[in-house]
């Protein structure tokens, strides 16, 4: 029994323990929950439902110095949120969820919810270590090595051990938790909706390596055998295949792939691997590794996104960005008092470089240049009438940037690692685009509550409203309002009803929501609704058809970032009536001529029953009482289990909500 705290009132409840199998490991423990009131102005961000994509548009950081958290657009290469949040501890950092962002800290986790604007919730951590942050469906989640502990911070807060040290995690596409217990060489996942850890595969004995994810596929980089092994549906491994290049045991590797290429980082020869992953688990042979030579110092693990490797080079403070085919784009300086520089993969997919000092964060664009966004002091509109922007990235020629082709000691053009590879060739783009405090087993991280509130203010908010600002901190101008909150996009026939949450406002009063959609080779269209609204509902939609949607709030400074789905309208209603399976119902249908009606009924309401009446040509009309049934979450429902028959020479046919099916002429006999 587990009991819960919630300011003034207790909520107890019970859980059913499950079973322990083999391969199980020890029950998820939750958090308990303290919730904190506090005020906070944060841009709203969307839920991922199904059927609907949400384009999440940049990303929060910390700053320190300031004890503030802001929000950077990296398309505007701006900062158009912020929200102080006291007594922010040193290097730490902002992970995201759905709906949530999380402040983490060695000594505590919080939580501010990017719709209400405020922070709600403090947690304990299971562990004084950084953990490493994986922004995935059904996360966040904390994987605190060391410890051997996962924090899911999505949904009810709660640590689940895997029982061991752990190397770096990796994410499926479907949510999917993949981690490496290194201590017994096992490869474990956590599913989405899963409260153990469970551990089916395992790696030979003696071998090192690393997980990295290809695509859609999860696999492990085997640094002793060289080899590259999927792991399948099941989590079990697949068929290895030789990656072509010799790797040693302190070879890093991205998590992630860039166009079907794995970066991996051999620090003792200074070179980068760009190792073939395409075509994983089949029998196509592995295309030759590509290798690029660094010039002297000393990297970091590689980070690939949307269009680039990224490397840091420690040493001089530079971020060096390649291309898959391992041609450098850009070498570039990470701006003075960036402070201890660590890569970090966005849920859009850019690279970001953000250091323990919160003072500057780079933006890696499309083409792999950079540009370089100033946190501290933000709050005075830059370029664009936002907050904090440097403006433009950095180009060859100028300040803050070195043309890969000029810069001492770098490579013009990778060589090759492979026996039979062939070396690209290119020059880079010249055009301007960016020891663990170990708990015992079963413990969970513990939420607490400040003694004090945490001194924080809805963005550019006047005095008396929202707190006063911080000491040494100045009340922030109006600006753009944050994106619209958790839209959805609900099908009704062809239909869709639109719902969001409010834009957090930051200083000036919303006055209106900007509604526009547009389908390729159908009709769109766009509305203005006034700045109470909520919801819209879009008709005279072409069915089947896809459309992007986007909502974006305005206020008296100008229009903010726009929230963004797509959403399916449902397809044309159909039913379809066939000979389903044999079967027998006495006394009076019996094989071979007996047989169940096959109905399919597509493009119907969601979660809708319906009275489904069979018909017969010869018998006159209807001659079964029918049955009532309910479609599924896409308006389809498929019957085949009710209606058993043994006729001949007759039509036979449903109707459903006054929609005839097809006339089903039934076969004598079964079918051959």
């Amino acid at each position: 029994m587990y009991t819960v705290f919630y300011a003034r009132r207790v909520v107890t409840w019970t859980r059913t323990m499950r079973a322990q199998h083999r391969g199980r490991l020890p029950l998820v423990v939750l958090l308990a929950v303290c919730l904190v009131a506090a005020t906070a102005a944060v841009s709203g961000a969307g839920t991922d439902f199904t059927g609907l994509r949400f384009n999440q548009i940049g990303h929060w950081f910390t700053s320190p110095g300031t004890d503030s958290v802001v929000h950077v657009n990296d398309t505007t290469r701006t900062v158009d949120a912020r929200v102080r949040v006291t007594g922010l501890e040193p290097d730490s950092e902002v992970v995201e969820g759905e709906i949530s962002g999380y402040v983490v800290g060695r000594k505590s986790v919080r939580r501010f919810d990017k719709s209400s604007l405020a922070v709600e919730q403090t947690l304990r951590p299971p562990a004084d270590e950084r953990p490493v942050a994986v922004e995935a469906r059904g996360g966040p989640y904390l994987v605190y090595r060391e410890a051997g502990a996962v924090v899911r911070l999505g949904g009810e807060p709660a640590t689940i051990r895997a029982g061991g040290p752990l190397g770096p995690p990796a994410a499926a596409p479907d949510g999917t938790l993949w981690l490496h217990r290194t201590d017994a060489g096992l490869l474990c996942h956590l599913a989405p909706d899963a409260d153990q850890v469970s551990c089916s595969a395992r790696t030979p004995d003696g071998h090192a390596g690393a997980l990295t994810v290809v695509g859609d596929t999860v696999a492990f980089l085997d640094t002793v055998a060289d080899t590259l092994t999927p792991l399948d549906g099941s989590a079990r491994l697949g068929r290895p295949r030789s990656v072509g290049v010799d790797l040693p045991a302190t070879a890093q590797a991205a998590v992630s792939d860039l166009d079907g290429r794995i970066a991996v980082l051999d620090p003792g020869t200074r070179r980068l691997h760009l190792l073939d992953g395409s075509g994983l688990g089949t029998d196509r042979a592995a295309a030759a590794p590509l290798g690029v030579r660094l010039p002297a110092g000393r990297y970091a693990a590689p980070a690939a996104g949307r269009s680039s490797v990224a490397l840091l080079e420690v040493g001089r403070g530079q971020l060096h960005t390649f291309d898959s085919a391992g041609r450098v784009q850009q070498v570039a300086p990470m701006p003075a008092g960036i402070g201890r520089p660590r890569l970090n993969r966005g849920q859009d997919g850019r690279i970001y470089v953000e250091g323990d000092l919160g003072r500057h964060v780079m933006v890696v664009d499309d083409a792999g240049r950079s540009a370089t966004v100033t946190l501290a002091g933000a709050g005075a509109p830059g370029p664009g009438g936002s907050p904090g922007a440097t403006g433009a990235p950095d180009a060859p020629g100028t300040p803050g940037a070195t043309d890969p082709s000029t810069a001492p000691g770098s490579p013009d053009a990778p060589d090759t690692t492979g026996p039979t590879a062939t070396s690209p060739t290119g020059r880079p783009p010249t055009s301007d685009p960016t020891r663990s405090s170990r708990p015992p087993s079963g413990s969970a991280p513990e939420s607490s509550g400040p003694t004090t509130a945490p001194n924080t203010a809805p963005t550019g908010a006047p005095p008396g409203e929202g707190g006063d600002p911080g000491p040494g901190q100045d009340a922030l101008p109006a600006t753009r309002p944050t994106m619209p909150a958790r839209l959805t996009a609900t099908r009704r026939a062809d239909t869709l009803v639109l719902t969001w949450g409010a834009a957090g406002s930051n200083g000036a009063a919303i006055s209106a929501y900007h509604v526009a959609w547009e389908s390729a080779g159908n009709p769109g269209g766009s509305a203005v609704q006034p700045g109470d609204a909520r919801t819209m509902t879009l008709t005279g939609l072409t069915r089947g058809a896809t459309y992007r949607i986007t909502v974006s709030a305005e206020n008296a400074v100008g229009r903010g970032v726009a929230a963004t789905i797509d959403a399916t309208v449902l397809p044309p209603r159909s039913i379809t009536v066939s000979r389903g399976a044999t079967t027998t119902h006495e006394p009076d249908c019996l094989p071979p001529g007996c047989a169940f009606i096959l109905i399919e009924m597509r493009g119907f309401e969601p979660n809708t029953a319906y009275d489904i009446d069979p018909w017969g040509s010869r018998w006159g009309g209807t001659w079964n009482p029918g049955a009532n049934l309910t479609t599924d979450n896409e308006g389809n429902l498929t019957v085949d289990d009710r209606f058993p028959i043994d006729t001949n020479d007759q039509e036979i046919w449903v109707v459903v909500d006054g929609m005839e099916s097809n006339h089903y002429p039934w076969p004598s006999g079964e079918p051959s």
